[in-house]
């Protein structure tokens, strides 16, 4: 218990970068915390943090301890998780309310779900649709959350169930028609399709070696939602930087090709939260268990 107890205190000053905060958000006193990780730095041999009057700042040892000490915390709490839903009863002719965007409905959850289904006949699935489904309104009713965000914008008490990347594709009959880029330079004189209300007027990608790149170009086509951008991509209006799980199956149909697949967004998280974390349904568990296993197995 005082490894488990060490390590969460450690998680938390790292999350907060302050000792204070971490102390707080734990209910134990700041020396209580410093004591604690002062333990798990002596049992470990290595300084996690370097400690000024100012700031916390962790040790590149501590970064790598935090991603492994982080997935010990997360399947904790999942255990649990699992053991308070397994406790409460499914309800007859129950309805389980999913909160997404709807591409995520579409090509995340769509061509996974029938499994689930066969095993609850009974259930109702009503999929709900959020503006900023990264960070779910709390008076909706709604007892799953899905969300794709960067690592660091990951919804507080969610749990990671897949990963994602976007990368440029085009149909046959564009690239035939505009030719096919092969460097940065080409890519800009392409008309792209990007998605509205984005401060950039271009795409923030990286190249294989992980360095930054700039696209942009001055003949553009902006849509409010993705859906809009596939199907304008299908259609051969341009190039689009779509989610892998969006695109894929048209890859795997040559209704669309990569374009420049050296370049691709940074990964991205595919998570899923609660809204009872304390006492979440069965079947909320239940779906999330299975929608997460399904992503590992078949990606």
């Amino acid at each position: 218990m005082d490894r488990f107890n060490e390590m969460r205190a450690f998680a938390q000053v790292m999350e907060q970068r302050c000792f204070s905060s971490a102390a707080e958000t734990l209910g134990l006193s700041k020396g209580s915390v410093s004591k604690q990780v002062a333990s798990l730095e002596r049992r470990l041999g290595l300084a996690l943090f370097e400690r000024t009057t100012r700031q916390v700042t962790p040790t590149d040892e501590g970064r790598m301890y935090y991603d492994r000490a982080r997935q010990i915390l997360d399947e904790t709490a999942r255990a649990d998780l699992i053991a308070r839903a397994m406790k409460c009863a499914t309800s007859e002719g129950e309805t389980l309310r999913v909160l997404a965007a709807p591409e995520i409905v579409d090509h995340v959850v769509m061509p996974r779900i029938g499994g689930f289904l066969q095993s609850m006949s009974a259930l109702r699935v009503d999929f709900r649709c959020d503006d900023d489904p990264a960070e779910p309104n709390e008076t909706e009713d709604w007892d799953v959350a899905l969300a794709v965000t960067p690592a660091e914008l990951r919804p507080l008490a969610s749990r990671v169930i897949g990963a994602t990347r976007g990368m440029l594709v085009g149909s046959r009959d564009y690239l035939d028609r505009e030719g096919v880029p092969r460097d940065l330079s080409a890519l800009s004189l392409h008309r792209l399709l990007r998605e509205n209300g984005t401060p950039e007027r271009g795409w923030r990608l990286i190249d294989e070696d992980g360095a930054d790149v700039s696209i942009t170009s001055a003949r553009q086509l902006l849509f409010r939602d993705r859906r809009s951008q596939l199907a304008a991509c299908q259609s051969g209006l341009g190039i689009a930087l779509l989610p892998d799980y969006m695109v894929r199956e048209d890859l795997n149909k040559g209704r669309l090709v990569p374009v420049m697949p050296g370049l691709s967004s940074r990964r991205k998280l595919i998570s899923a939260s609660h809204a009872d974390t304390a006492t979440p349904s069965r079947t909320a568990v239940l779906f999330e268990e299975f929608l997460g296993q399904a992503l590992m197995q078949y990606g």
